[in-house]
């Protein structure tokens, strides 16, 4: 009883943590820069260097990624057999979270390089930048609300949908759903 038990909170977990891969070939778009660059007043030899590190820690990770790919194939056939063993399938589940704890880990210190790239204005307007973007989710319901003005060219799959925030609307992508909240809501008093 307890495997099966545990079988089927394996299956559920893995569907929930099921990503398709992202594409693995082929040059990743240019994003566009400008106005990031112009708000922290980056150098081009600055933009130069950040995509660099990005591109290293994106390949370093490629392997990783491969290899998490892998072990959910093999849990997915664990699950889909009817013979999955709860040793086994509770192993993948550990290797792929802690192949996945690597990545962020990975992310995380390229990120502290990146910042630490930065002089010390450009870091105090990256400050203010984060802080706005912690505010994402009561800007998109404030204008949910139409309590704020939409941006004046929000690019497609930008809307206003029933979750009250941008790219939840028509046009954004499939399996994107409300997110969990990121801070604990404010006491009640």
């Amino acid at each position: 009883m307890k495997q099966a038990i545990l079988i089927l909170a394996a299956g559920a977990a893995s569907i929930a943590f099921a990503q398709p891969p992202g594409p693995q070939n082929g040059p990743r778009p240019v994003p566009v820069l400008d106005e990031v660059k112009a708000y922290l007043q980056l150098t081009d030899a600055q933009v130069q260097s950040l995509q660099q590190m990005q591109q290293t820690v994106r390949e370093s990770n490629q392997s990783i990624a491969r290899e998490i790919g892998q072990k959910r194939q093999s849990l997915a056939q664990q699950l889909d057999s009817g013979a999955a063993s709860a040793a086994t399938v509770g192993q993948l589940m550990i290797d792929i979270r802690a192949l996945e704890n690597r990545i962020q880990q990975s992310m995380a210190t390229a990120r502290t390089q990146a910042v630490a790239s930065l002089a010390d204005a450009q870091k105090t307007r990256l400050a203010a930048l984060d802080a706005a973007a912690k505010l994402n989710r009561e800007i998109g319901q404030a204008r949910g609300l139409n309590l704020l003005a939409p941006p004046e060219n929000p690019g497609p799959g930008v809307g206003i949908g029933p979750a009250f925030g941008p790219g939840r609307g028509p046009g954004a992508p499939a399996g994107f759903g409300p997110r969990p909240s990121r801070r604990s809501p404010p006491p009640v008093e």
